[in-house]
């Protein structure tokens, strides 16, 4: 089985108003030793292009059951394992959320390492084609995924088992395992200008070093302890990445990347903000959305010269009727995605509600985004359902149940969406023709 060849390739000073406390790779003993870099390539991070067939993994895994010492003693073997080129790609098969994560592993050689994650190829489907197909599903978390990250080749992702994995898409293998994180990983983020990796847990922010995989920086404030909800709940960086946006309690940090200090904050909620996003603008001044736990979506207009703390420029109204749990934006157009089961469509330049999309789904809208090369728009919710929806109309065009928990991140790169799941599974998604069927019977 080849490599997924489709995915690419590639991979002004401000006034101090505060600053972190701030700890290096001098505070920290032996400091090349903070992560785990996996390139055993024969036994523990087996090649993607080496995989067995269907046959020899199912001896292999048979042998391997009869060592009372085996990894793989308590794990369920399987009949078969489908492997196909991107030419004539594989479809899904939602499998049962208590049985899917040891299905999956359990495909892996005997000699295999079950710690080091794995790109697999996903199980060919005999039900209907759907409009985004999976492709690949990735394996290696021991635990509940929170957060994800994908900047050309490769993934981050974060997890309740309180590690952070860089992936390389184009092997298909882990590259990378993130420790030193005290608590869940919740939020993870490239900096592709720095080449640095942000990962958070509570309200610590490490910066990574992509390309030693050592931390560079750890910022944390005493100031955030206090605060009624500590934790960072989401980051985003401006368009020059010089400026992180961290939301934490009710109010948005903003750090100086380059003087590692806080220049401000935005305020003006009065719950804890859950996401924000910076938004595309034709001039020097960074807009930033916030949703919140208030219900309310706001706008901010980062002003260079105010230091201290900024309020929204605009409240969208009417607000939703729980917390917002997420935000996309496509061209003109706001996405924000509720508590409320709700989904409401925006338009940013007027500020109106354009579409309240009633009922979109049966659980909390935890994660947005768009079809790659598409104006479609994809949903996910606590119960594992992924939605498509027309950008223009807002007419639902399919519905997949693609994971067994609760999609907690949706992100995309130039041609495949990702999905990160409370089932410890990230999967890896491709339009399908049906896709294309579905756009065309709209007009």
């Amino acid at each position: 089985m080849p490599p997924p060849s489709g995915i690419p390739q590639s991979t002004t000073n401000r006034e101090r108003s505060g600053s972190f406390s701030e700890s290096t790779t001098d505070d920290v003993p032996n400091a090349t030793m903070n992560f785990q870099r996996n390139t055993r390539i024969t036994k523990s991070a087996r090649p993607f292009s080496k995989s067995s067939s269907a046959s020899s993994l199912k001896n292999n895994v048979k042998r391997a059951s009869s060592n009372r010492n085996s990894p793989l003693m308590e794990r369920r073997t399987i009949g078969e394992t489908t492997t196909s080129s991107l030419a004539t790609p594989p479809q899904s098969e939602v499998l049962d959320s208590a049985d899917v994560f040891k299905r999956l592993t359990s495909s892996l050689p005997p000699e295999a390492d079950p710690d080091i994650g794995q790109i697999l190829p996903s199980k060919a489907s005999t039900s209907k084609p759907d409009s985004l197909v999976c492709m690949y599903t990735a394996t290696g978390h021991s635990n509940a995924i929170l957060s994800l990250d994908v900047m050309g080749d490769l993934m981050v992702t974060g997890s309740k088992d309180r590690t952070a994995k860089v992936w390389d898409l184009n092997s298909s293998e882990e590259l990378l395992s993130l420790s030193q994180h005290k608590r869940d990983v919740t939020c993870v983020k490239f900096c592709p200008s720095r080449n640095l990796i942000f990962t958070v847990y509570q309200s610590t922010i490490k910066m990574w070093d992509l390309r030693t995989g050592n931390v560079v920086k750890t910022l944390s404030s005493g100031m955030f302890q206090s605060m009624g909800e500590s934790s960072i709940m989401d980051l985003d960086l401006n368009k020059d990445g010089n400026v992180l946006y961290s939301a934490i309690g009710n109010t948005v940090k903003m750090v100086d990347l380059r003087t590692y200090s806080t220049i401000g904050k935005l305020s003006g909620h009065t719950g804890a903000v859950t996401c924000l996003l910076v938004a595309p603008t034709g001039h020097n001044h960074d807009n930033v959305v916030t949703g919140s736990k208030d219900h309310y979506v706001k706008i901010f207009e980062v002003v260079d010269e105010v230091a201290g703390s900024q309020m929204p420029r605009q409240n969208l109204e009417p607000p939703h009727y729980d917390g917002v749990q997420s935000l996309a934006m496509k061209d003109k157009f706001l996405f924000s995605g509720s508590r409320d089961n709700t989904i409401k469509k925006w338009n940013f330049s007027n500020h109106d509600l354009e579409q309240h999309l009633t009922s979109a789904h049966k659980d909390w809208v935890m994660a947005l985004n768009f079809v790659p090369g598409y104006d479609v728009l994809i949903s996910g919710d606590r119960r594992g359902l992924m939605k498509l929806w027309d950008v223009q109309s807002c007419k639902q065009l399919g519905e997949i149940p693609a994971h067994g928990k609760a999609i907690n991140a949706i992100k995309c790169n130039s041609n495949l969406v990702f999905t990160a799941s409370s089932d410890r599974l990230v999967r890896l998604w491709k339009p399908s023709e049906i896709l294309d069927e579905q756009i065309a019977e709209l007009v």
